[in-house]
């Protein structure tokens, strides 16, 4: 860019003396990716519900605790059509 006397309204400044101050360059961070400290796994609702089973719970409790009907416990079991004991 080149700056005249005559784009400065009533300047006394010389041409040869005229400076065009730059911004300074943006610094630049220098990340690494984030890396998680374990690995997470997630287990669906129907083995939460037979891991509370082989733990000991009864339906109307893993039902309870899933937030779930004792219903959909029963067929998450595989024991549909059994009676709750």
């Amino acid at each position: 860019m080149k700056i005249e006397p005559t784009n400065l309204p009533n300047s006394p400044v010389q041409p040869s003396k005229l400076q065009v101050a730059k911004a300074p360059a943006a610094e630049t961070a220098v990340t690494s990716p984030v890396q998680p400290n374990k690995d997470i796994v997630e287990i669906s609702v129907p083995a939460q519900a037979r891991q509370l089973q082989q733990q000991g719970q009864t339906v109307d409790q893993i039902a309870l605790k899933l937030n779930l009907s004792a219903q959909v416990v029963n067929q998450y079991l595989g024991l549909v059509g059994q009676k709750q004991g």
